[in-house]
Order: structure tokens, then sequence, then C-alpha cells
């Protein structure tokens, strides 16, 4: 009887073994592999080796510049050569990993006849008027005109002249090296009125440390931003169109749109919290003008400027901006102001917005806030029976006035306030001065990235025979010279560096002449292909660094698009097809933004090891041990039976 039991008790120990590694099995090749995909971090596949290349990615900025000759600009055996091509190319040196280079691509030909007959009239205006740019003409592209020696379409004094189009002329010359000489020329005014290093620097600003910048190029750039053009003395009524002579020489003057000189007039009289321009401009009581050298009679805004502020002051890129014009009425009793704030939007404004719709889209709003106060007591001057604030005190007056505003809050896109402040009573008049303690002639300044404040003044002759409140109706013709002068400057609008002896032109009604845009557009283009750059090389060095970051596959296809984004800017940029390449760049820095802020990147950021140890530990544990000990005594039994001595008859 003992044989069938100790026969069902050794079924029993292999029925036993067999489960275990049975369920062992199960365990090994489905659970663990199941467990593992399910509760793996998901990573969809990066670009990481285009990323890395971005760093040593070459921007070429091709400018194409079509120059056109007349007869008798060149001597004959030059006009028989044309037509031909040359290529002027040359690297800006900024130490920066984007090596950008400029390449202005010079097509020589011909003029033809209506050309002929336009350039042979006796005023340059008369000349514009005649060359309706046409429309087919690309951004970024310009056409220089090479007009005889003796032609008197420019000022004898004059060798250039640069005008509101993407159109310049210069003065041929009767030489043997006549092309060499007026390719010469022809760069000169192609980078004043294109690619200047001192343009790419201020868009890159935010990138360059304050240790990167080149020795040669630290001083243009901050230094010499209190530098001017020279003084052009204007005869007549009305205002003036400045030409630099050059060294010594007298300038000569041509009328323009009246209203825009408003510009230059605020750019020399106003305080500026942080420096912007390479040119100011000086006003003679009745037309403003460029000038030259300070004047001691005259202080003027230079003296407010500190030479090692950083240039990284510019508006930074965004696909919209919103625009808000504030009226302060701090004394409602003793004022009652009015403004026509949506004729001037709508007169002087809109049209500027209008010019630059490629850069982003523009909301204007206004308000008018009673009782809002500056939150700086202004000081008394006794010589003149007027209040003050000093220079010292302006970056003071942002802070209690913005908590005011209200717009910033309530706004998803970044907000340009323009405030004009009506002082009460009793500090009236007010006045803004310089750090030299010389009232500022516009009484306005701005700080850069949030806007600008005018203190307007009431007439004192108001105040004669009336009853308060005293009815206040405000010039907005003097208001937004003023606000569109400070949003120039807030773009990076600025006037350009011109060659010796060049006539400028100032813009037209729309506030911004079309070589300016493309300008700008070309230091947004360069700006946003660094900042997308830098985002994705950014994305990729943390995604490389942490790797329980999920990485969900439309993250992956938002970083796919900006890297495609920013090498077809590169190609268009290299092709010369500037308004494309600002909008592959756009496309870039709105990609690349996109994914590194995607918040599924930070679901799994904080999980660290410990937390996954107390999460499994409870799970697996209990269910491992017997399987793990089964297999353990599977394991011994086995091996004993293979020492086990066989036993020989």
């Amino acid at each position: 009887m003992a044989a069938p039991g100790a026969a069902a008790t050794d079924l029993e120990v292999v029925r036993g073994k067999r489960a275990a590694l049975f369920f062992a099995a199960v365990v090994i090749v489905l659970g663990l592999p199941l467990w593992w995909k399910t509760t793996e971090t998901y990573r969809a596949p990066l670009p990481y080796s285009q990323i890395s290349g971005l760093n040593s990615l070459q921007l070429r900025l091709m400018v194409p510049v079509t120059v056109v000759f007349t007869q008798e600009s060149v001597p004959l055996d030059d006009q028989e050569k044309l037509p031909f091509t040359v290529v002027h190319e040359r690297e800006i040196p900024l130490k920066y990993k984007l090596k950008i280079k400029c390449r202005f691509q010079k097509a020589y030909r011909r003029a033809l006849d209506h050309e002929e007959e336009a350039l042979s009239l006796g005023s340059i205006q008369e000349a514009e008027t005649m060359f309706a740019e046409p429309s087919e003409q690309a951004e970024g592209s310009l056409t220089v005109y090479v007009i005889s020696e003796h032609s008197s379409l420019l000022p004898q004094d004059m060798m250039s002249y640069i005008g509101p189009k993407r159109m310049a002329v210069v003065r041929g010359i009767m030489h043997r090296e006549a092309f060499n000489i007026i390719g010469r020329r022809v760069i000169q005014v192609a980078q004043a009125m294109s690619l200047t290093e001192d343009v790419l620097a201020a868009a890159l600003a935010d990138h360059l440390p304050e240790d990167k910048w080149s020795s040669d190029k630290r001083r243009p750039l901050k230094s010499s931003l209190g530098r001017v053009t020279r003084l052009c003395h204007g005869k007549g009524e009305g205002n003036e169109l400045c030409g630099d002579s050059g060294a010594g020489g007298e300038s000569a003057c041509k009328r323009f749109t009246p209203f825009f000189c408003g510009f230059i007039f605020f750019l020399k009289h106003s305080v500026f919290l942080i420096p912007l321009l390479s040119s100011l401009c000086v006003h003679d009581g009745n037309q403003p003008h460029f000038r030259g050298e300070p004047s001691s009679t005259q202080p003027g805004v230079q003296a407010a400027f500190d030479p090692q502020m950083p240039l990284a002051s510019l508006t930074p890129v965004f696909i919209g901006y919103e625009i808000t014009f504030s009226l302060l009425n701090p004394d409602p009793k003793s004022h009652d102001v009015h403004w026509d704030i949506e004729g001037a939007v709508r007169r002087y404004v809109q049209p500027f917005l209008n010019a630059l719709r490629a850069v982003g889209n523009f909301s204007v709003d206004s308000q008018i806030l009673y009782y809002a106060v500056l939150g700086v007591n202004p000081r008394f001057d006794p010589a003149s029976s007027s209040y003050y604030l000093a220079a010292h005190s302006l970056p003071h007056v942002i802070n209690p006035v913005e908590s005011r505003l209200g717009s910033s809050a309530a706004s998803l896109y970044p907000v340009l306030n323009f405030l004009l402040y009506v002082p009460e009573l009793a500090h009236s008049p007010l006045y803004i001065q310089d750090k030299d303690g010389a009232p500022v002639a516009t009484n306005a300044f701005h700080s850069p990235r949030w806007g600008g404040i005018m203190v307007y003044n009431v007439d004192p002759k108001a105040y004669n025979g009336s009853e308060l409140p005293v009815r206040v109706k405000v010039d907005m013709v003097r208001v937004m010279e003023v606000f569109l002068a400070q949003l120039r400057l807030l773009f990076g609008i600025a006037q350009p560096q011109l060659p010796p002896k060049c006539l400028f032109s100032g813009p037209k009604s729309e506030g911004i002449m079309s070589w300016e845009l493309d300008r700008l557009l070309w230091a947004r283009s360069v700006e946003n292909l660094a900042t997308a750059t830098t985002t994705l090389t950014s994305l990729a060095q943390l995604l490389g660094k942490i790797s329980n970051i999920v990485i969900k596959d439309d993250v992956a296809s938002e970083v796919y698009r900006a890297v495609a984004a920013v090498q077809k800017a590169a190609e268009e940029l290299a092709s010369g097809h500037l308004a494309s390449a600002f909008v592959a760049s756009q496309e870039a820095v709105t990609s690349s933004e996109r994914a590194f802020f995607d918040p599924s990147l930070l679901h799994l950021l904080y999980f660290p090891d410990d937390q996954k140890f107390a999460i499994y530990i409870p799970l697996f544990l209990p269910m491992a041990v017997p399987i793990l000990l089964s297999l353990f005594k599977i394991f011994l039994e086995t091996r004993k039976s293979w020492k086990k001595p066989e036993k020989i008859d």
C-alpha cells in the first residue's frame, strides 16, 4: 500500500514544479514585458543631429541691388560692357554661434527710355513722382540709379540720394576705374538702406553676452549712440529734407512731408531711459534739422545717455501687440480735457501700423483715467515759477502709473503704453529735465519695451477770466508727433548711418520708408532664427539629460516643423526672398516656443526613483516571493538529483 502513496506524492511534487515553472514563465514572458511597455515613458524620436547642426548654421543675407546706368554716367567703353553682375560679400564680425555673411548682388544694366526721361528732370522730387514703384518689386531689393557727374538732379555738393522708396541715386564719374568707384558708392548707399552691423547687432543683443562683443564693434554700438548727423541749415518756411555734406561741406535742403518732421524734432528733445538711436537732431524753433556736433548753447538729450547701458532694449518679437493710448487727468475739477484720439489714430497711427502689418498684428485702444497721478512729487523752481521732474526720478514714474492702467493684465500680447499726462493745477506748468537740468522741449520720455509718457501743459492764458474747470483741447498733431516717434524707437526703426555727402529724404505719410521696413524684416528674421535655434538647442539638451520626460507626437512634430522652418528661412535669406524668409522665421520661433512650453513635458519631470520603488515594491514583492522561492527549491532539488550517485550491481 506504500507504493501507490509514494507515487501519488511524487506526482504532486511534479505537478507543483510544473505550476511554479508555468507561473514564472508567464511572469517573465508576458507579465514583465507588458508592465514595462505600459509603464515606460513615451518619447517620440527627435532630430537631434539636425538640431545640433543648427549651431554651425551659416546665414547668408543676400540683398539684390539693381544698378541702372544713364547716358554719360560712365565712359562709353564701360557702357558697352553692360549688362553684367557683381557680387560683394563680407562676413559680419559678431562673435556668435550663427555665422552671418552679407551678400550684395549688384546687377548692372542700362536705363530704359522712361527711366532716362525721369532722371533728366530738374529735381529729385519730380523724378520720384514719375518712378511709381513697381508692385512686383520684392521686399529687400534695391534699385540704384547712376546719373551723370554733372546732372542737376542733385545739388552739386551731393554725391548720392536716399529716398523713401526702395530707390537711391548716385553720381557717376568719367574715369577708367568708373565701375570700381561707383561700385563702392553703391555699396555705401545699399548698406545704409539695408543691412549694417549695428542693425544685426541690435537684433541679436539679447543673444550676445557682453564679453562676446568684438572689441572694434563695442564702441559703435554703445558709446556712439549719442553721435548725430550733420546740421542742416534750412531756408524758408516749412519742413526740410536734410543731407550730410561730408567734412566741412554745406548741406542742401529740400522739402518733405510736414507732419513727420516731428520725428526728428522728438529725437533731439526727449529723454530716454535707455539709449536706442545713433542719430539725433536739433530744432531751431521753426524747423527740425539734423545736427553734427553737440551744441553748448542748446543742451540735448545726449547728456542723458549712459554709454555703458546695453543695447538690448528693443521691443521683442511677438505675433501681436496691443497699443494703448491713455489720457491721465489728475485734476478733473480744474481741467475739462478733450482729445480726438480716434481721429488722430486714424490719421497718423493707422497708416504706420498698416505698413507694419507684416511684422505682427496690432490692436489699438484708448482710455481716460481721472485722478491718476504720476506718483512722484514734482519740485518747484522759483526762478521760472514752474515745477519740474528731474531725470533721475523718471524711472519711478512708471510703476505707480502702470498699476492704474490695467491693460497688461487683460491682454495676451505685450502692451505698449503711451500716456498723455495733464498736470494738476497745483503743479502747473510741469516740465521734464534732462540730467544737465535743461528742460526737454518735447516734455516727453520713453522706456524701452514699455512705452512713453508726454506731459501736456495747459496754456496759462486759459485760466484768465475762466471758471473752473477750464476746457482744454489737446493739440493732437503735436502729441502724435511724439508718440509716433516713440513707437518707431520701440521697434528699433532708427535713422541710418548715411554715407558722406548724401541727401536724405524723410518718411512720407505712412511714417516709415519702404527700405526701413525691409531693414526691420531683416533684423526680425535674424532675431527669430537666433531665438528658434537657441530654443531648440535648449530643448534638445533638456530632453537628453532628463530621460523620464514624455515626448508626445505633437511636440515632436512641432520640433520637426521648427527645424524645417529654420532651414527654409536660411535658404530664403540666401536667395534674397525676404518676405518668405520672414514668414518662415516666424513659423520657426512659434513652433519652437510651442514645443518648449508644452505642458506635457512637465508631467513626469518631478517623478523621482524612490517614488517608483514605493509604488511598485508593494505590488510585485508579494507575488514575486513565492515564485522565486519555488524556483529556488526546484533548482536545489534538480542540483541534488544530478549529484546523487547511481547504484551499480
